[in-house]
C-alpha cells in the first residue's frame, strides 16, 4: 500500500501522467517540490525545497532523461531526512525482479526472471527486460527498449526508444544509446551510439 507522498526533482509531466492513470497513486499523491513555483503549469506545488524540513512524506525523484540533473536533484533530497519509494504501474509485469529504491516503472513493461535494477532508475511504456539483465542506477530506458537476456546495463546509461540490446551485451556507465538501434556488442563507458542510416556511429561523450 503507497503512503502519501510527493515528488520533488526534476520533469514533472511524465510521472504526473504515471501517477494520474493509477487510482491509489493518484489519491495518495500530495503534490509537486520545486523552489520555482511559477514554472510548473498545471502542476499542484506544495512548497519550496524547504518544505520537505518539516514533512517526512515518502518522496520520488523525478522523471527526467538528464541523469545529471536527476543526480542533482537526487543529492539535494540527501540533505533531507525523507523516504524514497517505487512508483510501479498495476499494467506491467514485474515478476521477481528486485528493485532498489526511488524506481518509476511505466505501463506495460516487463521485467524477466531474476532482473536486478539500482536506485532511481527510469523504465518507461512498453519496455521489456529479459531474464537475469542487471540495470543500475540512474538510469533512463525509453519507450519500446528491448533488453535481451543475460545483459549489464551500468550507472547513468540512457537507452533510446526502439532500441534492442541483444543477449549478453554490457553498456558501461555514463553511455548514451540513441534511437532505434540494435546493439550487438559491448559499449565501453562514456560514449554516444546513434542510428545513422542503418550504421551504429560510436563517438566520445565530451559532456
Amino acid at each position: 500500500m503507497i503512503k502519501e507522498f510527493i515528488v520533488a526533482g526534476v520533469g514533472f509531466n511524465d510521472i504526473l501522467s504515471l501517477i494520474n492513470n493509477h487510482s491509489e497513486l493518484k489519491n495518495n499523491f500530495k503534490g509537486f517540490v520545486d523552489d520555482n513555483v511559477t514554472r510548473k503549469k498545471n502542476c499542484k506545488i506544495v512548497g519550496k525545497w524547504k518544505y520537505l524540513k518539516h514533512k517526512k512524506y515518502l518522496v520520488f525523484n523525478s522523471v527526467c532523461k538528464n541523469y545529471f540533473l536527476r543526480e542533482k536533484a537526487k543529492k539535494k533530497l540527501d540533505g533531507y531526512q525523507v523516504k524514497f519509494i517505487n512508483l510501479i504501474s498495476k499494467n506491467s509485469n514485474i515478476k521477481n525482479a528486485k528493485l532498489g529504491k526511488g524506481n518509476a516503472i511505466f505501463d506495460y513493461v516487463f521485467l524477466g526472471d531474476n532482473v536486478k535494477i539500482g536506485d532511481h532508475t527510469i523504465v518507461h511504456n512498453n519496455v521489456s527486460v529479459g531474464h537475469d539483465t542487471i540495470i543500475g542506477r540512474n538510469c533512463f530506458l525509453a519507450p519500446g527498449v528491448k533488453i535481451l537476456g543475460r545483459c549489464k546495463i551500468e550507472d547513468n546509461v540512457f537507452i533510446g526508444s526502439n532500441t534492442v540490446i541483444t543477449n549478453g551485451v554490457k553498456i558501461k556507465k555514463n553511455s548514451t544509446i540513441g534511437s532505434g538501434c540494435t546493439i550487438y556488442e559491448d559499449i565501453k563507458a562514456n560514449k554516444r551510439v546513434f542510428n545513422y542510416n542503418k550504421l551504429l556511429i560510436i563517438k566520445n561523450d565530451k559532456s
